[in-house]
């Protein structure tokens, strides 16, 4: 007899049959996982081929305003038709968000810009001259963060505190505000993305303090949200990982089914959360929905007014009126492109 085979054929066959329930019961407690997520294509609202890259979006007083390469500006109250603004600077525009009825927008050289109403721009001195990634605002604070692990923190939006965080090797790109608590997250480590880790810090106490924590992620982390009591880190190769305190890291799920994507594709850009559920962008138009940041359904169903134009995504919020991503590519990494995906009602 060959020792390599002997499982008897009724205990074959009961192996067999248990192996396509737990399938068959993973893939229905997927399924169920991403219920809810709505099949309305994505159209593609905007498209400008000099008009320069788009780096980030906000929504707050019935509006969203999206910031870019070259001080660039848009603006829109229904996500569709968009308008440029002046902002008075060249540099590069990260990041934007709105809190206390004011938009703040940063950037590069540590620039920081502030609106009433995302047209009329003022610059205001932040006192690094550090690269700021990003801006967000939450539990009535704004908190920017940024290259050599700079962080900076505002009541008003106008005058800015510098905190010191111990850290100067890695780059901050994104933050979000949940559970009583700031996540920053960025990349950690020397050279490209191949040795760098997630990186991630937390602060307990408004943003006056913070603490490194470990994600495990093999790579650098490139946005965060926080939505059903759960924080979600996406990045250009880690994938996701969630989190409920940003000190206790899952990895995404990997598995591949039909249509859905896993959480660890490269090219992962941004997150949000969206009234129900995440949804992240990156790469060539990737757009991932998922409402556990760990099980990920791919919603790449757009419609173009460049048929042949693929933006990669850079940004992505969710206002009143429905989602808006926004990014660019080439040619020559100068135009801009503006998605739009409606709300259900």
């Amino acid at each position: 007899m060959n020792k390599k085979c002997t499982i008897p054929v009724f205990n074959f066959f009961v192996v067999k049959m248990l192996a396509v329930g737990i399938s068959l019961f993973m893939a229905f407690t997927v399924s169920s996982q991403l219920a809810g997520i709505p099949d309305t294509p994505w159209e593609q609202v905007h498209f400008d081929k000099k008009g320069g890259m788009l780096f980030s979006v906000a929504w707050g007083m019935d509006k969203y305003v999206a910031t870019g390469g070259k001080g660039l500006i848009l603006v829109s109250s229904d996500g569709k038709n968009w308008k440029s603004a002046q902002s008075g600077t060249e540099e590069l525009l990260n990041g934007v968000t709105v809190g206390k009825d004011l938009f703040v927008a940063v950037g590069t050289s540590g620039v920081i810009l502030t609106s009433p109403d995302g047209m009329t721009w003022t610059k205001r001195e932040l006192g690094t001259e550090r690269n700021l990634q990003s801006v967000i605002f939450g539990n009535n604070r704004f908190v920017a963060v940024g290259d050599k692990c700079a962080i900076l923190t505002s009541d008003d939006g106008i005058t800015w505190t510098v905190r010191a965080t111990g850290e100067h090797m890695a780059v901050l790109f994104a933050c979000a505000y949940g559970n009583g608590r700031f996540v920053a997250v960025g990349q950690g480590g020397l050279g490209g993305w191949a040795t760098t880790t997630g990186f991630v810090m937390v602060s307990n106490d408004d943003g006056v303090s913070w603490i490194k924590q470990t994600s495990g992620a093999r790579s650098g982390f490139l946005g965060v949200a926080f939505g059903n009591d759960t924080f979600v880190a996406v990045g250009n190769t880690a994938g996701s990982y969630s989190s409920k305190d940003g000190i206790n890291w899952t990895e995404g799920s990997h598995e591949k089914s039909e249509k859905r994507h896993v959480s660890r594709c490269i090219g992962l850009s941004d997150v949000t959360f969206a009234d129900s559920y995440f949804c992240a962008v990156g790469a060539s138009s990737i757009i991932l929905a998922s409402t556990d940041g760990l099980h990920w359904m791919e919603k790449n169903d757009i419609s173009r007014k460049k048929k042949d134009f693929v933006p990669h995504l850079c940004g992505i919020a969710c206002g009143r009126n429905g989602l808006v991503a926004v990014g660019g590519g080439i040619p020559g990494w100068s135009s801009s492109a503006i998605l739009y995906l409606p709300l259900p009602k």
